[in-house]
């Protein structure tokens, strides 16, 4: 291992492995990864990855239009086939109309491609579907969905070409500082000095930043998914869809698969990352099968092939805390994922690295997102409630 480094980012998730990137693309070659488990392990790895502009808040719009840029041109870099985009439907019931009106019309004004779409194009475009109880419908061609780990996997990959040090099952257990300044980092396997850390431990961020004496409002919620398969039956979903309808999304797996996930606003199941249960429950199962044929009753013949739980890692208004500016000197963040972080994280890691080597602002402003805003009344509000930004 080495002795010392630049730069040491604690998570090797798609916030880690991004900044990684693009802090090696910018030149700097002193650079340190560290991950506890295998890259992609976390959170980022458990993803559904479904990638969708329909946010209510103009920055997270930008990182989204950046990160889906960012993608494809790391897929032409690397000649790895990670992104899918094979459009995206926003199911909304009449109870949010005019939410969803304001919100397409920012979106629109941001150049976001993305329309309205009436009951006979959405049948069109999902000929399977129950179009009960569906008010208005969003469609956006250019977003879907994308493998997780193949993503990291490449951003590290590129990132290691350019001199980035990144190791694996090794585990932080100490930060040590002097003056209000790091100075280095213990891991199980040695210490590393430095002077610059960032925090990007996704469900562990909050115990990392505790290391540090930096306490974040952080919790962390269990948060469970399905696949559905019938290995004789094509499912006929070629989208992905996110059904406010029913509070479930999914996306294909293939051509015999379906993922699925329960939406927000549901209720939390609080939880610490190192000891969770990473199945499935019986009733999650049963009342997801139970919606999403309900939906697409095509699906009626499909089975359960598997199930898992992952991790959200929380904040009080379901919205990333990126800062590079906390009164620790040398320490950053970039926690907080709320369900969002693998759609904003390629763009998150840009521009992050970009303020940490110029020390100015980013190609997108991100300051808003800062850890002050939760003592200024700064929070994102969230138009549809819960998580859906």
């Amino acid at each position: 291992m080495i002795k010392s480094a630049e730069i040491i980012i604690i998570g090797g998730g798609i916030i880690g492995s991004s900044l990684a990137y693009h802090l090696s693309k910018l030149g700097i070659r002193d650079i340190c990864l560290l991950e506890k488990g295998e890259l992609a392990s976390g959170s980022t790895g458990d993803s559904a990855a479904i990638i969708r502009h329909h946010y209510t808040n103009e920055i997270s719009i930008r990182l989204v239009k950046d990160s889906i840029n960012i993608l494809s041109e790391l897929q032409h870099e690397t000649g790895n086939h990670f992104l899918h985009q094979n459009g995206w439907v926003f199911l909304c019931p009449e109870n949010a109309d005019s939410m969803f009106d304001l919100n397409m019309k920012q979106l629109i004004d941001l150049g976001i491609e993305t329309k309205e779409i009436d009951i006979k194009n959405t049948i069109s475009l999902l000929p399977n579907i129950n179009p009960t109880g569906i008010s208005k419908v969003a469609y956006e061609p250019d977003s879907g969905y994308a493998d997780p780990k193949s993503v990291v996997e490449s951003f590290a990959k590129i990132a290691k070409t350019n001199g980035t040090n990144i190791y694996t099952n090794t585990k932080v257990i100490g930060i040590s500082k002097s003056n209000n300044q790091i100075n280095s980092v213990e891991t199980d396997k040695g210490n590393i000095k430095t002077n610059k850390v960032i925090n990007a431990a996704g469900p562990w961020a909050y115990d990392i930043s505790m290391l540090a004496g930096i306490n974040l409002p952080l919790t962390v919620s269990r948060e469970q998914e399905i696949m559905l398969t019938n290995p004789e039956q094509e499912s006929g979903l070629n989208l992905s869809v996110s059904n406010m309808v029913d509070k479930i999304y999914l996306r294909p797996k293939g051509k015999h698969s379906v993922l699925i996930g329960q939406g927000h606003p549901k209720t939390n199941e609080i939880v610490h990352p190192d000891k969770f249960n990473r199945k499935a429950d019986n009733q999650f199962i049963s009342e997801t099968q139970s919606r999403v044929i309900n939906r697409f009753p095509n699906l009626s013949n499909f089975q359960l092939s598997s199930s898992w739980s992952g991790l959200y890692t929380i904040t009080p208004d379901w919205h990333m805390i990126i800062d590079n500016d906390l009164s620790l000197n040398g320490y950053g963040i970039a926690v907080g994922g709320s369900g969002h972080s693998f759609k904003l994280g390629p763009s998150i890691g840009k521009q992050l690295a970009q303020e940490i080597v110029s020390s100015q602002s980013s190609s997108i402003n991100i300051s808003s997102l800062g850890l002050s805003r939760f003592k200024s009344n700064k929070e994102f509000k969230s138009t549809y409630g819960g998580n859906r930004g």
